[in-house]
Protein backbone atom coordinates (compact mmCIF):
# COMPACT_ATOMS: atom_id res chain seq x y z
CA UNK A 1 0.00 0.00 0.00
CA UNK A 2 2.85 2.26 0.73
CA UNK A 3 4.49 2.04 -2.29
CA UNK A 4 1.37 2.29 -4.50
CA UNK A 5 0.72 5.33 -2.82
CA UNK A 6 3.60 6.94 -2.97
CA UNK A 7 3.70 5.97 -7.00
CA UNK A 8 0.43 7.91 -7.31
CA UNK A 9 1.82 10.93 -5.62
CA UNK A 10 4.93 10.91 -7.78
CA UNK A 11 2.71 10.69 -10.70
CA UNK A 12 0.40 13.09 -9.66
CA UNK A 13 3.88 15.80 -8.93
CA UNK A 14 4.75 15.35 -12.47
CA UNK A 15 1.41 15.72 -13.69
CA UNK A 16 1.42 19.31 -11.86
CA UNK A 17 5.33 19.81 -13.20
CA UNK A 18 4.34 19.13 -16.74
CA UNK A 19 1.06 21.23 -16.43
CA UNK A 20 3.20 24.26 -14.52
CA UNK A 21 6.07 23.92 -17.59
CA UNK A 22 3.17 24.24 -20.07
CA UNK A 23 1.55 27.42 -18.89
CA UNK A 24 5.52 29.06 -18.42
CA UNK A 25 5.69 28.42 -22.13
CA UNK A 26 2.51 29.43 -23.13
CA UNK A 27 3.00 32.80 -20.98
CA UNK A 28 6.48 33.07 -22.80
CA UNK A 29 4.91 32.29 -26.19
CA UNK A 30 2.86 34.89 -25.53
CA UNK A 31 5.91 37.89 -24.84
CA UNK A 32 7.23 36.92 -27.56
CA UNK A 33 4.35 37.18 -29.93
CA UNK A 34 3.67 40.92 -28.16
CA UNK A 35 6.83 41.99 -28.34
CA UNK A 36 7.43 40.99 -32.10
CA UNK A 37 4.46 43.06 -32.58
CA UNK A 38 5.58 45.73 -30.71
CA UNK A 39 9.49 45.46 -33.09
CA UNK A 40 7.13 45.63 -35.88
CA UNK A 41 4.70 48.82 -35.18
CA UNK A 42 8.43 50.74 -34.17
CA UNK A 43 9.84 49.43 -37.54
CA UNK A 44 7.07 51.13 -39.57
CA UNK A 45 6.89 54.01 -37.12
CA UNK A 46 10.52 54.56 -38.02
CA UNK A 47 9.97 53.76 -41.51
CA UNK A 48 7.26 56.22 -41.68
CA UNK A 49 9.31 59.27 -40.06
CA UNK A 50 11.58 58.62 -42.43
CA UNK A 51 9.40 59.07 -45.26
CA UNK A 52 8.27 61.88 -43.95
CA UNK A 53 11.76 63.83 -43.32
CA UNK A 54 12.56 62.51 -46.88
CA UNK A 55 9.19 63.80 -48.20
CA UNK A 56 9.84 67.12 -46.94
CA UNK A 57 13.48 67.42 -47.51
CA UNK A 58 12.76 67.02 -51.41
CA UNK A 59 10.08 69.65 -50.69
CA UNK A 60 12.74 71.98 -49.52
CA UNK A 61 14.61 71.45 -52.68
Amino acid sequence: MGREANRQQSEEIAERIKQMNAEKTEKKTGRTEKSARKKKGGLRRKKKKEEERRRLFYLKT
